[in-house]
């Protein structure tokens, strides 16, 4: 659609514009879901290997007196 005042090339120019800085937004949000999504399965996978700890009297120090 053509606006008025512009001439036919700054309308194919500002076009092309739209389309970058929508490719801009699309790759910032596809960015952010994904560094997003890491986050969670980093936590998930740390809380994950916190299971597995050993319990606490596994390192108990055996008394002076050898009870």
């Amino acid at each position: 659609m053509k606006r008025p005042g512009l001439a036919a090339s700054e309308d194919v120019f500002q076009l092309g514009n739209d389309r970058s800085e929508s490719s801009s937004r699309w790759l910032t949000a596809s960015f952010v879901a994904l560094s997003a999504l890491g986050t969670v399965f980093s936590f998930m996978i740390l809380a994950d290997a916190n299971d597995h700890v050993p319990a606490p009297d596994a390192f108990v120090i055996p008394s002076p007196s050898g009870d």
